[in-house]
């Protein structure tokens, strides 16, 4: 059962019947908390973190801008404009660079971090259907993948150039690439599935069955698992990447769209939107060991690479919930 599409839960005003935020139970521990508010734009949506830490982008998606924060200060340091309706981001591996999509223009840009400006407009999909959304680098940022319309494409960061399409034959959602290079993830939100392809030419693939509207697909550092969030299902899947089996299906909050594994993977962080909070995962044991509260219909989620902090959109308000995750890592 489909609820919602996608597009729906990143648009505001949307929300399921039955919202509810779980609470930490009294005597517990309150932290990791939430210790800054940043206001960003309107309908924050995504955000990434340079590899050194040290700046975090986010789209906007009705400012139609990408902010650039200082995470030393938290504070706003530039306001980049971009296309229409700017949805997903991410920061390429030489932190040089960051690559947004465009879901009304079908189209990435291109933003040079050092000058804070868009450099290059990639046209991606047919221009009909879903529109530009997600996106995933190789390991070694020479590919960019990208998810729209119906296709998944591949962008060669080199030339700027789309330089291979895939068609899916289903809107794509969810990417996420092996650490190997060798395999990408893109999840099905109407085929409750997701499809995993060699990055070779015309590779290979095989489908792997999930949840209901799988979203956000996340590779473990060492490539063994893939946490797969299921937004209709309000739970998260665990695949064994050398079988294809799920092994595991964890209940979270409501309406789970992403999920971030800390750098040593030890500890996955799944954002759930119209639960208002972020469940833990303890990835040994593939369970939820806390749940917290940020009191936001939050849409993504992404863990520093120190694994101290994360930051977490906040659809309505035009925020950045930035969170303490010291305490889980003692």
């Amino acid at each position: 059962m489909h609820l919602h599409s996608l597009a729906d839960l990143l648009r505001p005003g949307i929300h399921h019947s039955d919202t509810a935020v779980i609470d930490i139970p009294v005597g517990q521990p309150l932290s990791p908390v939430v210790i800054a508010t940043i206001d960003v734009g309107d309908r924050s949506l995504d955000v990434d973190f340079t590899p050194d830490g040290s700046r975090a982008y986010v789209t906007n998606a009705d400012s139609n801008t990408v902010s650039v924060i200082d995470t030393a200060t938290t504070a706003v340091i530039a306001t980049i404009p971009v296309g229409n309706d700017p949805w997903k981001l991410a920061v390429h591996p030489s932190g040089t660079r960051v690559y947004v999509t465009n879901y009304d223009d079908y189209t990435v840009n291109v933003i040079d971090t050092a000058t804070h400006t868009v450099t290059a407009t990639i046209p991606v999909g047919s221009g009909a259907g879903k529109g530009a959304d997600e996106l995933a680098f190789s390991p070694d940022g020479t590919k960019l993948y990208v998810g729209s319309s119906n296709m998944l494409q591949v962008i060669d960061t080199a030339t700027n150039t789309v330089v291979e399409t895939r068609l899916l034959f289903f809107g794509p959602y969810g990417i996420a690439v092996s650490p190997d290079g060798d395999w990408v993830y893109v999840a099905s939100w109407t085929g409750d599935y997701v499809r995993k392809t060699r990055t070779l030419p015309n590779g290979a693939s095989v489908e792997i069955g999930v949840g209901n509207s799988p979203t956000g697909v996340t590779v473990s550092p060492d490539g063994t698992r893939l946490y797969v969030a299921n937004a209709d299902s309000n739970t998260v899947s665990v695949v064994n990447t050398a079988t294809n089996a799920v092994i595991k299906t964890i209940a979270v909050g409501s309406t789970p769209l992403e999920v971030a594994i800390s750098p040593v993977g030890t500890l996955a962080y799944v954002v759930n939107q119209f639960g208002g909070s972020v469940s833990v995962i303890d990835t040994s044991t593939n369970t939820v060991i806390k749940t917290l509260k940020v009191n936001v219909v939050a849409s993504s989620i992404a863990v520093s690479p120190d694994g101290t902090r994360a930051y977490v959109t906040d659809r309505d308000g035009g925020t950045i919930r930035v969170m303490n995750l010291a305490p889980l890592l003692d």
